[in-house]
C-alpha cells in the first residue's frame, strides 16, 4: 500500500481521535501507522490545514484567495497546539483573501456584508 500524503494522514488522525487532538496526539497517531514521517512536515501541514491559523497563508496550498471548502480546510485551532475537526456550522466560514496590497490574509466571513478580521494587520510601516 502506498503511503498517503501527510495532509491525508492528519485527516485520518483527527477522524480517529474523535475530532479533537493535540499536535502531539496527531503525531503519535501518524508515527504509529506510518514509518519515516518527518515531524517538521507534520508541523507544517498542521498549519496549512487549520482554517483560523494566520500563518497558513505562507504555504503554497493557501496562496490564492478561496473559501474554506477545500481539501486543505480540515482543522480549527482551539488553543496552542490543540485542534478540532473543522465544522463550518460551528466555527464559521473562513476565507483566504487578498488585502488592498495584494497580500493573502485569512478572515472569518460573518455574512455577505460583514467580516471579522482574524489576522494580524499587514506588517508594512506606513
Amino acid at each position: 500500500m502506498e503511503k498517503p500524503f501527510v495532509w491525508q494522514m492528519i485527516r485520518e488522525a483527527i477522524d480517529n481521535l474523535n475530532g479533537r487532538a493535540t499536535y502531539t496526539e496527531i503525531k503519535n497517531y501518524i508515527h504509529s501507522k506510518w514509518d519515516n514521517v518527518n515531524n517538521l512536515t507534520i508541523n507544517a501541514q498542521l498549519i496549512v490545514l487549520t482554517v483560523n491559523q494566520p500563518s497558513r497563508i505562507h504555504y503554497p496550498e493557501n496562496k490564492k484567495p478561496r473559501m474554506s471548502d477545500s481539501q486543505y480546510d480540515i482543522l480549527y485551532s482551539t488553543g496552542r497546539g490543540q485542534v478540532v475537526k473543522y465544522n463550518p456550522e460551528e466555527h464559521g466560514i473562513w476565507e483566504i483573501y487578498e488585502n488592498e496590497f495584494g497580500s493573502p490574509l485569512i478572515r472569518q466571513v460573518i455574512s455577505n456584508e460583514e467580516e471579522v478580521f482574524a489576522t494580524f494587520p499587514p506588517s508594512s510601516a506606513g
